[in-house]
């Protein structure tokens, strides 16, 4: 099965390569064409020649697999291809190109280019002027809540990190944090684009005027557990203990070759974090990652035994026949290197042979994967580095 769309890429290992016509493009045939970079409309191509479960579409000379039900990319059938668009695209140019599965090699379509261009409209735009006066200096921000519980937070990294909360005082943030507290073992993930902290206001109970902030971060690196902390800002200021959520013990990951927890999000007592469990290190797979969500206790003394969400299908699809052809990168033209902007996700590889044949299919060159679907990189998004220290205005 594809691992990025759910469908078959490895067809045709039985079939005359004289059986599979070529791919190709109808309406638009040759050149290029124009997507603005806010459309929500999905993109149609007109296509002819598909040899479906097989064909698969190249972005930027990446396989985004077969396209079939369930993709979140878009859509091949015999005479369509469609690409969904979600209104939030980077300008730039991208390649599309059809490629057939064949015993003697891949069979390629003609190359078109889709031109990603800014609206004749120009979107609206938010600006205000900052005091020149910093209010603090910190290594990353995060804001949580709704007015009047809303927060800013200060995450400063370091030997020590901490991280430090203020208040909205009439429009403006406080001029001195409400509350500092210690993130002991938090260790700043350099390509995350944000970081693996979180805090909110817990509702207050009926009846009860104290105001109590729940604190989460993400301890170690690779993550190995999600602690938490509340403390008390009114009436009279009181720390909590440091409580861990979840951790890398918990039955979740138990079958996994590696595992690792993401950011933490709060709702109330509930919290969810990001993680990543892959049944095989090496080779990405759908279900890999996941979300886990733990229950705070009625009395909010501790957490409950964490449980998870992860995409179905997770088992790996037996082919019978002899291992199928994988189109080389070697053999496919050459491309730009480009990343794809067109979707928020993307395909991975095609799934190994099953384990007692997985060494032999470990030997072949399959398609080229996209690099921000390895089992190594950190959730789907862009990817940036962390910022470096910055001032924080009014």
């Amino acid at each position: 099965m594809d691992a990025g769309t759910g469908s078959d890429t490895g067809t045709g290992s039985d079939t005359d390569s004289s059986e599979v016509p070529d791919p190709a493009f109808l309406n638009p045939a040759l050149g290029d064409f124009l997507v603005v970079s806010t459309q929500h409309v999905p993109k149609d191509i007109v296509v002819q020649k598909i040899t479906l479960g097989n064909t698969q579409l190249l972005i930027d000379g990446q396989t985004a697999g077969t396209l079939g039900p369930g993709s979140a990319l878009g859509e091949l059938t015999g005479d369509r291809l469609r690409i969904f668009l979600h209104g939030a695209l980077a300008l730039g140019t991208h390649t599309l190109q059809l490629a057939s599965l064949t015993p003697d090699g891949p069979r390629f379509s003609a190359e078109l280019t889709m031109n990603v261009g800014a609206p004749d409209n120009p979107l609206p735009q938010v600006w205000t002027e900052l005091d020149p006066e910093p209010r603090d200096v910190g290594d990353a921000l995060l804001v949580s809540g709704a007015p009047p519980d809303i927060l800013l937070g200060v995450v400063s990294g370091g030997l020590d990190p901490t991280l430090r909360l203020y208040r909205a005082d009439e429009g403006a943030w406080a001029d001195t944090p409400v509350l500092e507290t210690s993130l002991k073992g938090y260790v700043p993930e350099v390509m995350s684009l944000g970081p693996g902290v979180a805090a909110l206001v817990l509702p207050r109970p009926p009846g009860s005027d104290g105001t109590v902030v729940r604190v989460a971060y993400r301890r170690g690196l690779p993550g190995d557990a999600i602690v938490t902390r509340d403390l008390t800002i009114a009436p009279e200021p009181n720390i909590g203990p440091l409580q861990t959520a979840v951790d890398l013990s918990a039955d979740l990951f138990r079958d996994a070759e590696f595992a690792a927890l993401g950011k933490p999000f709060l709702l109330g007592d509930v919290l969810l974090t990001e993680f990543l469990a892959a049944d095989d290190a090496e080779t990405a797979h759908p279900g890999d990652r996941g979300i886990a969500h733990v229950r705070r206790s009625s009395d909010r003394s501790s957490w409950a035994a964490p449980s998870g969400s992860r995409p179905p299908n997770r088992s790996t699809s037996t082919l019978s026949g002899p291992p199928s052809p994988c189109l080389s990168s070697a053999s496919a033209p050459a491309s730009p290197s480009a990343s794809v902007s067109a979707s928020p996700a993307c395909s991975r590889s095609p799934t190994p042979a099953p384990p007692s044949s997985r060494s032999q299919a470990k030997k072949s060159t399959c398609l080229p994967v996209h690099p921000r679907c390895s089992p190594r990189s950190p959730a789907t998004s862009a990817l940036a580095p962390s910022p470096p220290s910055l001032p924080i205005g009014a």
